[in-house]
């Protein structure tokens, strides 16, 4: 069992390093193995997000969540937290800059649902809002809770449990957050939407996607309005050109993120993919990307996939179309088969 923690390198520089460990926070060095000194006497509290650490622009400040482990500010110890660090890796005084711990950590920890098993994602916040700079954090407990980037204890420093804005909502859709949620602003009315897919460890439901609108309450506190959502998990969504893909076992799929209708799935090529190997393999954490017009994801056995975005329309609606007729043709052959059974008798 590891320990997390944060290592900053100037590059154009000295190469000079900021090291913040998550637990025994007062040692900013690189601890060694045991029984070799400087090392810490607890484990676990790892990073291990998917994008490890979240830089904002705005604060020019770094946000990371832990996993599992020992919650003691006294000891230094921030085990389910999310923390807040200088842009150059390093805390205050031997402690993050600032911090947020669930008011449950001590049943996230028991039950092994690690706060870390999503990174912060940075959200902008809707028109209205008192809050300037916004985040947002789940975990494996499949709760949504949104933070004040500034302020993250709301008690102005680190070492207390609780500080979400508004209560802390559970995905509908049900799962476990593994992944990195999508971000879009809709450019039509430039409102900020969410998407957030979940999976969980068995495989077995309930998962899905759901989509979620940045809106603000009555007394200005910025909320989510779910939209829509559907049961097919996956791993981390994105957009691109104004359509949100996910991935999960055997499919990528193409959604309208305002609606969630299924514009497109790799699924609908099946016909071709009777004699061209051109199914995706199985899924474990690996996500699609976009880049020049074209999606690619990897799968767990190795391969990498590159579709062409705007040139599968041609390919799928032949494949429909020889759906139909295959499926036309095997409806008469049922039918002559039971027309000849019943002369029989």
């Amino acid at each position: 069992r590891g320990l997390g923690n944060a290592l900053a390198v100037t590059l154009l520089l000295d190469g000079s390093q900021k090291v913040f460990n998550t637990l025994c926070s007062q040692q900013t060095v690189h601890f060694m193995p045991s029984p070799h000194t400087p090392d810490c006497s607890e484990k676990q509290s790892g990073i291990w997000g998917r994008s490890g650490v979240t830089y904002d622009n705005d604060t020019d400040r770094i946000y990371l969540a832990t996993g599992n482990g020992p919650f003691d500010p006294d000891e230094h110890m921030w085990a389910d937290s999310v923390l807040e660090l200088y842009s150059d890796g390093s805390g205050l005084n031997g402690d993050p800059v600032d911090s947020y711990t669930t008011q449950d950590y001590q049943h996230l920890n028991s039950d092994d649902l690690d706060l870390g098993s999503t990174s912060p994602t940075i959200l902008p916040a809707p028109v209205g809002s008192r809050i300037r700079h916004l985040g947002l954090q789940s975990g494996k407990d499949g709760v949504l809770r949104l933070l004040d980037l500034d302020n993250l204890s709301q008690k102005g420093g680190p070492g207390y449990a609780g500080g979400e804005l508004v209560e802390p909502l559970t995905v509908p859709q049900g799962g476990m957050v593994r992944t990195t949620p999508a971000v879009w602003t809709n450019p039509e009315d430039q409102t900020s939407w969410v998407f957030i897919a979940t999976d969980n460890e068995n495989g077995l439901p309930p998962v899905g996607l759901s989509a979620f609108k940045l809106v603000v309450d009555q007394a200005d506190n910025p909320n989510l309005n779910l939209i829509w959502k559907n049961d097919r998990g996956g791993t981390s969504p994105v957009i691109a050109n104004g359509v949100l893909f996910y991935a999960n076992t055997g499919s990528i799929i193409a959604l309208d993120p305002l609606t969630g209708k299924q514009l497109w799935s790799s699924t609908d090529q099946f016909i071709f993919n009777l004699w061209q190997e051109s199914v995706v393999r199985e899924i474990h954490w690996e996500s699609p990307i976009v880049a020049d017009g074209l999606l690619f994801l990897p799968d767990n056995r190795g391969n990498l996939w590159a579709y062409g975005i705007d040139a599968v329309d041609i390919q799928t609606w032949v494949g429909r179309i020889l759906l139909i007729i295959m499926g036309g043709r095997l409806v008469i052959i049922l039918a002559r088969w039971m027309i000849k059974r019943i002369s029989r008798k």
